[in-house]
């Protein structure tokens, strides 16, 4: 028979007019790790799972938030991936900034991903703990769920300070991804849905000059090693955004403009 409802593919699929099949998954996603604490806060407790093209997945693990990603893509694959989670700073005895970052990845038990236990991941595995190897994994997994020349966003505050952290995390990639890294905070500001991640001089800044962009965020280009400074590129005014709108290009680089 000619009719198929949604292309004999319900799970995943919605019914258009009869004939026709549209995919139903949102292949940008949006990934909040947070404590339970902090999941269970009236700021982020919500029914919302999506924001235009953007799904929404809130876990308090790195793992977790693989786990409830597979089981939404069913095997699919990300177009865009964007990782909110926080970055720890290490200080010494004398609370100096030792430049050593740290991104959050299971924050009820603090277990943070670091150059070192990246670089033990890569050579001598049993120098962390399982904890550790578990979530550098399900870090790597994720990653390598986005599509070829597609985009994975991690927004953890103060790692692109960590130049040798940002490099190791480039060594998760081997998919052709491009992968952005902020090394100033990471506030984030909705208008007009695009979801700003960092505002600097911007039109979409809430007060011009609020949030200074020092450093600004990096990108490691697929194929490439070496992190490059958004700043550095003429044009660009060291800022990206996310756009949910239907259409628009997910993963922009801010230009000095406006948008």
């Amino acid at each position: 028979t000619p009719y198929q409802f949604s292309g004999n593919k319900v799970i995943h699929m919605i019914e258009l007019e009869g004939l026709e099949e549209a995919d139903n998954l949102r292949t940008n996603i949006v990934i909040v790790l947070k404590s339970q604490a902090e999941i269970e806060s009236t700021y982020h407790r919500t029914s919302e799972t999506a924001m235009g093209t953007f799904h929404i997945i809130i876990a308090n693990s790195i793992k977790e938030a693989l786990t409830k990603t597979e089981e939404y893509l069913g095997g699919t694959k990300i177009d865009n991936l964007f990782i909110s989670t926080h970055g720890v700073t290490y200080v010494d005895q004398n609370r100096v900034d030792t430049g050593t970052r740290g991104v959050e990845t299971s924050p009820d038990s603090e277990v943070r991903i670091t150059s070192e236990n990246l670089t033990n991941y890569f050579i001598d595995a049993t120098k962390n703990t399982p904890e550790e190897n578990r979530d550098i994994k399900a870090l790597g997994d994720l990653i390598q769920m986005v599509k070829k020349e597609g985009k994975c966003v991690i927004s953890s505050c103060q790692v692109g300070d960590d130049k040798e952290l940002m490099v190791n995390l480039g060594m998760l990639i081997d998919n052709n991804t491009t992968l952005y890294i902020n090394a100033d905070s990471s506030p984030i500001i909705g208008s007009n849905g695009a979801l700003q991640i960092y505002t600097g001089k911007t039109p979409m800044s809430v007060d011009e000059g609020k949030y200074q962009i020092n450093d600004g965020w990096y990108k490691i280009p697929q194929d490439e090693t070496n992190p490059i400074s958004l700043k550095n590129i003429e044009g660009n005014s060291g800022s990206i955004y996310l756009d949910s709108r239907k259409g628009k290009t997910p993963v922009n680089e801010t230009k000095v403009e406006a948008l």
